[in-house]
C-alpha cells in the first residue's frame, strides 16, 4: 500500500488528514480527507467521523467465504470497523467512487454518497450508475 500527498492540521479539538492518494491491489482512490470526532468516538468506544470524503478512484472487490473484500487483500483481524455505525454516527460522509465486484460476472457501479447527520436526524442519498448498461439507481 502506498500513500501519497498526505497532510494533516486540527480543527477545534479534532485532527484533520488529507491523503492526495492511496493505492492498494484492489485499486486507488483519490482525495481522501478524514476528520475524526475523538471526544464522541472516547464516548462511543467506536469510530466517529466528523467528516469524510473520497473525490474518485476505483476499487475492486473480491467475493470472500465471509463476503466481499478488497481484491488481493487479506482481511486483517485488527481494525473493527462497523459500517453501518459509521454511516449512523458519522456528521457527514460524502463520496464518488468506480466499485468493481469481482465474481463470475464482474460488474461495475458508479457511486455517489451524500450522507449528514446533525441532531439524531440523518439524511441519506447514494447515486449507483452501472456505466455498461448507462442506467442510474437512486
Amino acid at each position: 500500500i502506498s500513500v501519497a500527498g498526505l497532510e494533516g492540521d486540527w480543527l477545534t479539538l479534532n485532527p484533520v488528514i488529507r491523503i492526495g492518494s492511496v493505492r492498494m491491489p484492489a485499486g486507488e482512490i483519490s482525495g481522501l480527507i478524514l476528520q475524526p470526532d475523538l471526544l464522541e468516538s472516547a464516548i462511543r468506544s467506536d469510530w466517529v467521523l466528523r467528516r469524510a470524503s473520497i473525490s474518485g478512484g476505483h476499487v475492486a472487490l473480491a467475493r470472500t467465504e465471509r463476503g466481499w473484500w478488497l481484491a488481493g487483500m487479506t482481511p486483517q483481524g485488527g481494525l473493527r470497523l462497523d459500517l453501518e455505525d459509521l454511516l449512523m454516527q458519522s456528521d457527514e460522509l460524502t463520496g464518488q467512487l468506480k466499485l468493481t465486484f469481482l465474481d463470475e460476472t464482474p460488474h461495475t457501479l458508479n457511486l455517489d454518497l451524500k450522507a449528514i447527520n446533525r441532531g439524531g436526524r440523518h439524511a441519506f442519498a447514494l447515486q449507483a450508475s452501472n456505466p455498461s448498461l448507462r442506467s442510474v439507481m437512486r
